[in-house]
């Protein structure tokens, strides 16, 4: 699963802010040996959802082009 947060800074009053910070989070599903394994697949359902699956996906992407974790199941 992965996890992206966005941290906005700003007034209270108009709620925009300033982008502060961001981070994303990969979390792996383990067996009892520690071993991955598979996680069922989301399936998104808004508009919202998709767009942050292509997100999540981008992200992915980027991550194996300069060498990350490898490639992730889907």
């Amino acid at each position: 699963m992965h996890v992206a947060v966005q941290v906005r800074s700003g007034s209270p009053v108009d709620f925009r802010g300033e982008l502060a910070t961001q981070a994303l989070t990969v979390m792996v599903a383990v067996d009892d040996q520690r071993r991955p394994v598979v996680a069922p697949t989301w399936k998104p359902s808004t508009d919202e959802d998709r767009r942050l699956w292509r997100h999540a996906r981008e992200l992915i992407g980027l991550r194996e082009s300069i060498g990350g974790l490898g490639p992730v199941p889907v």
